[in-house]
């Protein structure tokens, strides 16, 4: 076993103990003398002891789910983690971790994405291209983005906070072997596996996700949430940062707003998206079939606000037809969406 796979699987929930460990462990008899002189009332003394005791398993599960390990010193291992304070001593991974060495878009958001969120990802994804799309593998607008980057052939990494035997959430599981399966997709951890999500994991897992995305999107957010506190992080390892506006009184929007406010790029339309990505407008298109009805669905958008249910009933169109077109519009500045799941045309 490599001994920073040792390492890791003692100390992955301990990462600010990692430059301690690095400036005074060298093998396995010093790691038990640096533990064997923590306090007795320490109760992480008993369970680090317990957890070298567990390493004949952990090799199994490991081979069982077909998990691979990159060490902090191998040629695969994410440079961009060398830059935090406490980069873990390697990586459990599945799938492609050639990705790893892309360029990263990191793309996150709410756990409750509002009724918008899939067709504004879904018009995003049709301009992004020289990027692996990065996020958290959660509820939400993270599933949404690794959805839509797979429906469009991007590759995608999902950043988890739990062991990769028990990948969390359930609901995502199906997600999670279509990014395996695709060939262009990977899903990785700290944490070795048998271990289970806790919520202190979550804010050490968003550093991850920071550090692999040399531009970073808040799609939406609350005004505390773990998508503005990977925000943070990534503005401090100076990523570009940039917010969607969203409706001005939504919940969802509060955290994107305060990110615009505190200096982040604000992306309100489509050519707003393209400056940040670095991408020409022109080469992004839409089919012009596609524009036409944009054009004529825009042309019967009232200048006074009008409920989307008001509007898709006044064009016998489906609901999901106009938030689609909405979402559309709204990006190009065309249309305002307001409280209530109003609309109007911009004047």
């Amino acid at each position: 076993m490599p001994f920073t796979l040792l390492l890791q699987s003692v100390f992955y929930d301990r990462p600010r103990m990692n430059r301690e460990v690095r400036t005074l462990v060298r093998d396995e008899t010093s790691l038990l003398s640096f533990i064997g002189a923590l306090p007795q009332t320490d109760p992480f003394r008993a369970e680090a002891f317990l957890r070298i005791k567990r390493q004949p398993r952990l090799l199994d599960q490991m081979r069982k789910h077909e998990i691979q390990w990159v060490d902090i010193d191998h040629a695969n291992y994410p440079s961009h983690f060398h830059q935090l304070h406490d980069p873990p001593f390697g990586i459990f991974y599945r799938g492609n971790a050639s990705l790893l060495k892309l360029k990263g878009l990191g793309l996150v958001g709410s756990r409750k994405a509002s009724v918008m969120a899939p067709y504004r990802i879904e018009s995003m994804m049709r301009s992004i291209r020289d990027y692996a799309i990065i996020s958290g593998g959660a509820l939400g607008v993270d599933a949404l983005v690794h959805r839509e980057a797979l429906a469009c052939g991007l590759p995608t990494v999902a950043v988890l906070a739990s062991g990769l035997d028990h990948m969390v959430p359930l609901t995502n599981r199906a997600l999670f072997q279509q990014i395996l399966s695709s060939g262009h997709g990977c899903v990785l951890s700290e944490c070795p596996p048998g271990v289970r999500p806790r919520p202190y994991f979550f804010p050490q897992r968003n550093r991850l996700i920071a550090a692999l995305s040399q531009k970073l999107i808040v799609i939406e957010a609350a005004k505390r949430s773990g998508a503005l506190l990977t925000a943070n992080l990534a503005l401090g390892m100076s990523a570009d940062v940039a917010a969607m506006v969203g409706a001005y009184d939504s919940p969802q929007s509060e955290g994107c707003y305060q990110l615009m406010n505190d200096g982040a790029m604000v992306i309100g339309n489509h050519n707003d998206l393209c400056d940040f990505l670095g991408i020409n407008p022109s080469i992004t298109g839409r089919s012009s079939t596609v524009d036409q009805s944009l054009v004529q669905f825009l042309a019967a958008v009232p200048m006074e606000p009008i409920h989307i249910d008001d509007l898709a009933f006044k064009l016998s169109m489906s609901i999901d037809k106009i938030i689609e077109y909405v979402t559309l519009l709204s990006l190009n500045g065309d249309v305002v969406i307001s409280s209530g799941q109003m609309v109007s045309r911009r004047v």
